[in-house]
């Protein structure tokens, strides 16, 4: 079996998508299956797919969104280990050979995944992506895994299956969700083994409602209740989406948001209600504070 597939679904990243391909393909991996599945790029995409014909496996051809190219290439996958990289992403120069080591060392982990650190459009680094130590009952309040710096062996696969198709922002957050109810065996690899790139085009920074909405609906779909989080981004983006942004109206902002927050809450995590009623109290005094004046101390 061969040890090792890499996954890279691509749609007009023509700019970024070499630097991706000689990310996979520079450390000389032996018996690396690399798979690209793009969708119909107008752009450069095909052209400089074409420069590495041979050492991958390409086609282009009109699908139904990220998820269903992915899949298209978890299905077709012969590797035992599998990873996906999004095609403005980069592996680190030890990435590869550090992940296959690391499964080698413990046959019994199912998962691995590395640390992450943000970088721009000319590869310069931003920060650390906000990777966590593992805890599956963290993961279900708040998305900590780096989508490019996990992989898995085939049997997750097999177990789990393939992608929801129809999700568009939070498939990975979902799947490793799956992966968690069907008591996979995780390992953190505390090394850093993406980078994941931050640009006017990328899915996380341009998501927005639809990426809040589908955060806070995988929540609900695996777990009792909502996080706290999940339901703060998902209500703040709902507020802004109506023209009451936090920052060009904070007042009209904050009295349309704290009663969609308090019904959330209630009926999604009645736990932190009260949590949620102390916080917004305080919201004036935070808000004098960020304007420089002068305001009583906050409550505890």
């Amino acid at each position: 079996m061969i040890p090792l597939t890499i996954i890279t679904a691509s749609f007009q990243q023509g700019q970024f998508i070499r630097r991706t391909i000689e990310s996979v393909l520079t450390p000389g991996i032996i018996d690396l299956e690399y798979l690209v599945y793009d969708g119909g790029s107008s752009d450069e995409t095909l052209a400089v797919l074409a420069d590495f014909q041979g050492r991958l496996n390409w086609t282009s051809e009109p699908d139904r969104g990220q998820s269903h190219a992915i899949n298209k290439g978890l299905t077709a996958a012969r590797g035992a280990i599998v990873g996906w990289l999004n095609s403005d992403d980069l592996y680190t120069s030890e990435a590869l050979s550090t992940v296959l080591a690391a499964f080698a060392a413990d046959p019994s982990a199912d998962v691995v995944y590395g640390d992450a650190r943000y970088i721009d459009e000319s590869d310069q680094d931003l920060g650390p992506y906000p990777v966590e130590a593992w805890s599956p009952d963290r993961l279900r309040e708040e998305c900590f895994l780096a989508q490019p710096a996990v992989f898995v062996r085939r049997r997750v696969i097999e177990r789990v299956g393939l992608l929801d198709e129809g999700l568009h922002y939070a498939m990975d957050y979902d799947y490793w969700l799956r992966m968690v109810n069907t008591g996979m065996r995780v390992v953190h690899l505390p090394r850093v083994l993406a980078k994941c790139r931050l640009h006017g085009e990328a899915k996380t920074v341009i998501g927005g409602l639809p990426l809040a909405r589908e955060v806070f609906e995988v929540q609900r779909r695996h777990s009792d209740g909502v996080s706290e989080n999940a339901i703060r981004r998902y209500v703040r983006e709902l507020v802004q989406e109506r023209g009451f942004g936090p920052d060009s109206h904070p007042i009209l902002h904050r009295l349309a948001a704290a009663p969609l927050a308090q019904a959330f809450t209630l009926r999604y995590a009645p736990r932190q209600f009260g949590k949620l009623i102390k916080w917004q109290l305080d919201w004036p005094f935070r808000w004098l504070r960020k304007q420089g004046r002068t305001g009583p101390s906050s409550p505890p």
